[in-house]
């Protein structure tokens, strides 16, 4: 049986060849299942630690799906194919992009009503200009990625 520190290693080694693989996968998983990647289904579900949740670095309280605002918890964003078939897990939490995204429409968006579309990109490009012209804003959403 391989050892954890053998497969971390081969891990590392796979990484430079991700976007290839992940695209040979694509293509067999469209042959095999008939899988369609046209049209994609998101979905955010959560999960609650019961106890102190301790050890768990990206547990934290917040809203809560699950109406218990008085645990930590931990968003997972679900992503499947019209046909059911999920495609790869990831927590929010642990995505840079994610993070950005988040933050924009937390600053650009949220809570906002839009009556034309020069509307929505004027307050993006605001969004935008307020974080060239201060990017700690966002380095401190980057700083656990980098």
């Amino acid at each position: 049986m391989a050892q954890k520190d053998r497969l971390y290693r081969a891990l590392d080694r796979m990484v430079g060849h991700k976007d290839a693989l992940e695209r040979h996968l694509a293509d067999k998983w469209r042959d095999l299942f008939g899988a369609s990647f046209d049209v994609l289904l998101y979905d955010l579900t959560s999960t609650y630690f019961e106890g102190e949740a301790e050890g768990v670095e990206k547990a934290a309280r917040g809203y809560s799906r699950d109406h218990r605002p008085d645990r930590a918890q931990l968003v997972i964003a679900v992503v499947v194919t019209p046909e059911g078939f999920p495609l790869p897990k990831y927590s929010p939490e642990l995505n840079a992009q994610e993070r950005l995204w988040h933050y924009t429409r937390r600053e650009a968006t949220h809570h906002r009503f839009f009556e034309k579309p020069a509307d929505l990109c004027g307050s993006l490009f605001r969004t935008f200009d307020a974080v060239q012209k201060h990017p700690e804003k966002i380095q401190g959403l980057l700083a656990p990625f980098f």
